[in-house]
């Protein structure tokens, strides 16, 4: 994988527990997180074009794009 790849599997993760602990907050807490999380998909929707330019990985790996 390349660093993009990495990167984005990470904001992926990042997101998943994002979400996870929203589901648990309300309140002030829960306005931070959701900007949190926006910020991210904003950098996963980045990192997608950055992979796009740069092609596949160097080591041919298949990896899908959510």
């Amino acid at each position: 994988m390349n660093s993009y790849e990495i990167t984005y599997d990470r904001i992926l993760d990042l997101q998943r527990e994002l979400i996870s602990t929203l589901e648990t907050q309300s309140g002030e807490t829960e306005i931070y997180l959701i900007h949190a999380l926006s910020a991210t998909y904003l950098l996963q929707d980045y990192l997608a074009q950055r992979i796009a330019e740069v092609g596949p990985s160097p080591e041919g790996e298949d990896w899908e794009l959510l």
